[in-house]
This record gives structure tokens, C-alpha cells and sequence, in this order.
């Protein structure tokens, strides 16, 4: 087994992020490429999407609740909000007819949905907006 920090750590991020596994390539080098460290990840189908449009009001306060923990309890600052290519969540890339630009524009608002929403609850954090498709992650 690997030894685990035991000491309390501060987060430099809190990344609200998609579980969809095909992506955590993507996710581990953006963290890598951006040097984070140590960082908080809310896992959730869509990742920032139920911010952005929520099925049901709770989706989006219960990922609203994870930031506002890991701003609390390991002192974030930077929140990072993601979504990705072909995310099921989303009706996956058919739902956009598998067109690239339209499916990215769809994302690109949800995203600056997502955004508005997180910055009027928590109006100091610095907050940042990638969509990843299959080649790479494009901060928006």
C-alpha cells in the first residue's frame, strides 16, 4: 500500500468533474499540466452540467454544498469546472448530431451557466472552465 499524507492539507483546486472513465487521462494531466497538487474532485455524470441545467434544484445545491466544503474545510480558492466530448449525461455527441462545433458551443454555454451560478455563491473564488474532448482539454 502506498503510505497517505496524514497531516491536513490546503486544496489548490476543487474540480467539479464528469465520472466517466475514458476522461481520467484527460483529468490526471490537466492537474499535472497545471500543477495543482493537491486537489479537491467532485465526481458527478455531466460534471458542471447540473450547475449549469439540473434535472432537480437538489443536483445543483448538493454540487454547490461540495464546493462550499472544500472552500471550508481545505481553504480553496480555485474552482475548476469541467465537461467533456460525448458526455452521456449530456445526450452524448448524437444529441449535438455529432457535430463537433455544435456539441462544443453547447458546452461552452453550459460551462459560462455553470460559472455565473458558482461566481454568485461564492463571489471571491477564481474560477476556471475547460471542455475536454478526445485530443485534449481547451480552457474556455
Amino acid at each position: 500500500m502506498v503510505e497517505l499524507q496524514k497531516e491536513h492539507y490546503q486544496a489548490n483546486a476543487v474540480i467539479i468533474w464528469c465520472f466517466n472513465a475514458r476522461f481520467k487521462p484527460a483529468l490526471e494531466g490537466l492537474i499535472e499540466e497545471l500543477n495543482l497538487g493537491m486537489v479537491d474532485i467532485v465526481t458527478t455524470a455531466g460534471g458542471a452540467k447540473d450547475l449549469a441545467v439540473a434535472e432537480k434544484p437538489e443536483y445543483r445545491d448538493a454540487l454547490l454544498r461540495q464546493i462550499e466544503i472544500s472552500i471550508k474545510l481545505h481553504g480553496t480558492r480555485r474552482i475548476i469546472l469541467m465537461i467533456h466530448e460525448d458526455c452521456g449525461a449530456l445526450g452524448g455527441s448524437s444529441a449535438f448530431e455529432n457535430n463537433t462545433d455544435k456539441e462544443f458551443k453547447a458546452c461552452e454555454k453550459y460551462l459560462t451557466q455553470a460559472r455565473e451560478v458558482v461566481e454568485a455563491r461564492f463571489p471571491d473564488a477564481i474560477i476556471e472552465m475547460y471542455f475536454c474532448n478526445f485530443k485534449s482539454c481547451i480552457v474556455i
